[in-house]
């Protein structure tokens, strides 16, 4: 079985874009991609 799963600030839809933030901010920054990537079944 091979699948790709997105998870993390995209996959909740609570990202954030770079045009969003506020340029004179201290902390964070724009979001990113968290994917899984499974390509091979394990067989002990």
């Amino acid at each position: 079985m091979q699948f790709v799963i997105l998870f993390g600030s995209y996959a909740r839809g609570d990202w954030k874009e770079a045009a969003a933030l506020k340029p004179d901010r201290c902390l964070g920054h724009a979001s990113d991609y968290d994917i899984l990537a499974v390509t091979e079944e394990f067989e002990p």
